[in-house]
């Protein structure tokens, strides 16, 4: 992925859509060598809780997207809801946020 480097520099990530395997399945890429701040999910249910295995990593609300900075970077591990994250999640793009998205590969959701 071109910007590979950037992406590995970035102070911190926050993957939206929660996965439980998402680690293993970041190892193929180099967002992996990010440090995850967080865990952002639309389910109530998960706020508050942490990764499984995880226990640093909290799972917050959406609302918490808020702070982000043009130092952020969002990762999107849901494949199945990837397209819908993709689009709540434009505007941070259009606020200088990173976005990642990995499948079919990886790459940056640009801006519309």
């Amino acid at each position: 992925m071109e910007g590979d480097r950037e992406i590995m520099n970035q102070p911190k990530c926050n993957l939206c859509g929660q996965k439980v395997d998402i680690f293993y399945e970041l190892e193929k890429y180099p967002v992996y060598a990010l440090k995850v701040k967080a865990i952002i999910d639309k389910d109530e249910s998960k706020w508050g809780k942490y990764l499984p295995g995880f226990k640093n990593i909290p799972i917050l609300p959406y609302k918490f997207l808020e702070n982000l900075s043009k130092k952020d970077v969002v990762v999107i591990s849901s494949e199945l809801f990837q397209d819908e994250i993709v689009k709540d999640l434009q505007r941070y793009v259009n606020k200088g946020v990173k976005i990642v998205k990995l499948y079919p590969h990886c790459e940056y959701v640009s801006v519309r």
